[in-house]
């Protein structure tokens, strides 16, 4: 289970540009309205890469010691504009927070274009340490239920070139999360003005088991169709069960995943 720093730090990636949340917020979507101190203590060890100014006090205050002025520039770059008390205007630039909830819906026919922009973006970013860009997961095979969420395997020749690359993913859209539980991993996520996640992008050196295995789920999905009916009725039925609770979801299918890939 994640800690809830990294809860934290999850709906910190999630702000939209040019909008604020407050602390008390965080801790609300969280589950726990009365934190809002603790993820104050979670911010003092936010990863530098996540849009950090973007969490202000309740009435708009920005706080952060010697760290305040930076915090006001980087929101003015982002259009924000402050009330003359030196406050941000919640009114006009409050984001609107919800717990990620989880959709599975009908296979769109969209989604190999949708995935072919993302993969041309990352290729601009990434240049030639991107050996391989592969379209996987559940959007990636034609006529199976999924979440309207595209997965990218994008196999690098350097990994340091990738950690280089975190600040041009973020101004891109896409916000780094670092290894996120896979060892060897390099994640992003890029999110719409909801907050929803629109595109999960993996980065890998090439051979890495867990990459190898993801292609290896996606090609038998892609030529089995009982497996296909099997795991698409199983996220189905998981999402009514789990809907609001994204580990569950995911746990719930590790069995079935496994069963099949073997």
């Amino acid at each position: 289970m994640k800690t809830f720093s990294s809860q934290v730090y999850d709906i910190i990636a999630a702000i939209p540009r040019g909008k604020v949340v407050s602390y008390g917020q965080i801790a609300a979507v969280l589950g726990r309205p009365r934190a809002a101190r603790e993820v104050g203590w979670a911010m003092r060890n936010c990863p530098e890469y996540l849009p950090w100014q973007r969490v202000v006090m309740a009435d708009g205050a920005v706080t952060g010691g010697q760290y305040a002025a930076a915090r006001r520039a980087a929101l003015e770059d982002e259009g924000v504009h402050f009330l003359p008390d030196g406050r941000v205007d919640m009114k006009k630039y409050r984001a609107g927070l919800s717990a990620r909830t989880i959709e599975v819906v009908e296979y769109d026919p969209s989604w190999p274009s949708q995935f072919a922009a993302h993969a041309a973006a990352l290729k601009d970013i990434f240049g030639k340490t991107a050996l391989n860009i592969e379209h996987f997961g559940s959007t990636a095979v034609p006529g199976l239920a999924a979440k309207p969420t595209i997965d990218i395997l994008v196999f690098a020749e350097d990994m340091a070139i990738v950690d280089s690359l975190n600040s041009k993913m973020a101004a891109a859209g896409y916000q780094p999360h670092g290894e996120y539980g896979i060892a060897g991993r390099r994640y992003f996520v890029a999110y719409d003005a909801t907050g929803r996640h629109v595109c999960h992008v993996h980065v890998y050196e090439t051979g890495h088991t867990s990459a190898q295995n993801d292609l290896l789920f996606r090609d038998i999905l892609r030529n089995d169709e009982s497996a296909r009916k099997k795991y698409g009725e199983l996220k189905q039925a998981l999402s009514q069960i789990h809907n609001a609770d994204p580990a569950e979801y995911n746990k719930g299918k590790t069995e079935c995943v496994l069963e099949i890939r073997e």
